[in-house]
This record gives C-alpha cells, sequence and structure tokens, in this order.
C-alpha cells in the first residue's frame, strides 16, 4: 500500500496559461514526493491544456471541466484529493520551496483539523475553546492559499457530492461557500493558527472585470457581495438549523466584512495598482465611509428579524471601532507628509 501523501495543492485555473504554467513549474521544483497538485481547467480557451501537457512529473494531476463552472470549481477539486491535508491556490500563485517543505513536515506532524497562515498571530484553538477569534482568523484568511483542511475532517462533515451539485447546479454563486465554511466552522475542534504568510502573489495580477465569469456578481469590496453572503448565512441556518456556534460566526463575518468595505480605501491610496485592479479608482473617502454605513443599516435591518442569531449593540461597537479605526487611519495618511518632514529636519539636527 501507498504511503499517503502529507499535501494535495487544488488550483482551479481559467484562462491564465502563462502565469498558471510558471506557478505550477515553481511548486514542482519542491524536491520530495509528499505533495500532490491537482489543477482543474475550467473551461479555458486559451492554451492551458498545452502548457500543462508539457510537464511529466507524476505529482501534477490535470482535470478538465466541460463547461465553466464559475469561481466555485475550487470546490469540486475535492473529490480528486487524496492527501493527509489539501489547500486551494489561486492560479496565479505560488509558494516558494522552502515555505512548502515547512508547510508540508508540520503538517506531516499534526492531527488539527485546520491549519490557518496568515500575518496576525499565533492561536491554538482545541476543544470547546473555538469561540468567535477563531471564526474571525477564519473569515480573514479565506483567500486560497491560508488554510490547511484536513481531508478526514472535511470528508467527515461535508458532504463533497452535495457540495459539487450545489457549484454545478450554479443557482447562486454563494450557496456552495456557505455550505462549506459553515459545515467546518460548526465542527472544528482543534485547530492551529501560525503568523507567517505563505503565499506569494503577484504584484500585475489581473484586473478583475465585472463580466468576467470567475467573479462574483458584486465585486468583493462593495457592500452589496457582503449583504448577499451574510444573508445566504442566515438562509443556510434556515434551512439545516441554528446553532450557538452561529451567533459569534455572524458578528466575525461581519466584522471582517465591514473592514474590508472602508479598508479598501486606504488601501487603494496607497497602491494604484490595487485601486485599478478592483476597478475603485474613482471612489473617495467620503464613498468608503458611506458604503460602510449603508452595510451597517442594512444588517442592522436584518438582525431585527433574527434576535436570538446576532445582538444590535454588539453590531453597533464593531461597527463604531471599525469605523473610527478607518478615520484615524486616513487622517495619518494624509498628514503623513508634514510628519516626515519634522522627522528629517529632527534627524539633521541630531547629525
Amino acid at each position: 500500500m501507498k504511503n499517503k501523501k502529507t499535501l494535495s495543492i487544488l488550483i482551479s485555473t481559467f484562462n491564465r496559461a502563462s502565469l498558471l504554467g510558471e506557478n505550477v513549474r515553481k511548486l514542482l521544483q519542491y524536491p520530495n514526493d509528499d505533495i500532490e497538485i491537482i489543477v482543474c481547467d475550467n473551461c479555458s480557451s486559451d492554451e492551458t491544456v498545452k502548457i500543462l501537457s508539457c510537464f511529466s512529473d507524476d505529482r501534477l494531476k490535470v482535470y478538465r471541466n466541460e463547461k465553466n463552472l464559475g469561481f466555485n470549481n475550487c470546490f469540486t477539486i475535492i473529490k480528486h484529493a487524496s492527501s493527509k491535508f489539501f489547500m486551494f491556490l489561486n492560479d496565479r500563485d505560488y509558494i516558494d520551496v522552502n515555505d512548502l517543505e515547512e508547510m508540508t513536515s508540520f503538517a506531516n506532524s499534526v492531527d488539527y483539523d485546520i491549519v490557518i497562515s496568515s500575518k496576525w498571530e499565533r492561536y491554538h484553538v482545541d476543544g470547546e475553546r473555538i469561540g468567535k477569534k477563531l471564526f474571525k482568523f477564519m473569515q480573514q484568511a479565506d483567500h486560497p492559499g491560508k488554510i490547511l483542511y484536513n481531508l478526514d475532517f472535511v470528508r467527515s462533515f461535508v458532504d463533497v457530492d452535495e457540495l459539487s451539485d450545489l457549484v454545478s447546479s450554479g443557482d447562486n454563486v454563494l450557496s456552495a461557500p456557505t455550505y462549506f465554511k459553515t459545515r467546518i466552522y460548526r465542527n472544528v475542534r482543534k485547530g492551529f493558527y501560525c503568523q507567517k504568510e505563505r503565499i506569494t502573489q503577484p504584484k500585475n495580477r489581473d484586473r478583475l472585470s465585472q463580466n468576467r465569469k470567475e467573479v462574483f456578481a458584486s465585486t468583493y469590496v462593495l457592500p452589496q457581495f457582503h449583504i448577499s453572503y451574510f444573508n445566504h448565512y442566515l438562509s443556510y441556518y434556515e434551512k439545516y438549523g441554528y446553532v450557538s456556534l452561529d451567533s459569534a460566526f455572524l458578528l466575525a463575518s461581519f466584522e471582517v466584512s465591514l473592514w474590508r468595505i472602508e479598508w479598501q480605501f486606504y488601501n487603494s491610496v496607497k497602491s494604484k495598482d490595487f485601486r485599478l485592479r478592483n476597478n475603485c479608482e474613482d471612489c473617495k473617502p467620503r464613498d468608503w465611509i458611506k458604503n460602510g454605513t449603508s452595510y451597517f443599516r442594512c444588517i442592522l435591518r436584518v438582525s431585527c428579524n433574527h434576535p436570538t442569531m446576532i445582538h444590535r449593540c454588539n453590531l453597533g461597537w464593531v461597527y463604531l471601532r471599525v469605523t473610527l479605526t478607518t478615520l484615524l487611519k486616513i487622517c495619518l495618511y494624509y498628514f503623513r507628509w508634514p510628519f516626515s518632514k519634522m522627522l528629517d529636519i529632527f534627524r539633521e539636527k541630531k547629525k
């Protein structure tokens, strides 16, 4: 019997042949055979199939869809995974060989349900101590490449066939991720959150197009997207029942969404590439605060119909804290020149 591999890297790709080919080549530089790279071509019209056929490494497996299944195609690849852990990875991103070696070494030595990797803080959860802190981490780290999932754990609580049906049906683009994330956070009992960022994202990433099939109906920096996501969680609870953990997850989801809506201004001011890529180059500071306020009011109205799930006072406190912090960062950014000038003068005097 062959030994079980440590990590399956699941990549959904669509019309990014050159980027994908380069990133797969970098991943295959990893010297050991305890990983597998599973690529699912989401019905690309470019040379994706041709480029992937140039690789002759047994660790690479390639599948192709007959039709485009959209952004959620990544969930259909889980059924092909066979390692101890699996992770999703964007076709434009890659993992450095040294980081990949650290990840596999760590994953091989633990039995956590999930391992979350990002730039926040180290946090260990076990048993009933999971609470809202883990939920917030999960929301922050939902970018592909930041969470390792224990395959046995996922298959114990997620019906992979039902998940694939949600993707294939195309009823709503948020149904599959809502189902997957809810099943995960409701059942995690052992997890680990480490501080190091593992994935490498190129700076010249594609500009997001509203018309591209791979993108949600509205971009993730807009309140409409997050409102729709929030309502999908509520629909899930109505269908499968509500548990006490859900209120903490909803509050964490609201907080992270509010950060994304209001914080984007600060990021777009600092980075022109970010501004162009997310179609927000014409937005002014007041637009972002206005969007955050609009989102808060909408969720507040929703919470009136579901008082047992999320308390309005908690929503208000989160909104106040996030908004004031965002405004402070904006003020500090705009007044950075006088402060930096004064600092330069002080340094010159010391010399």
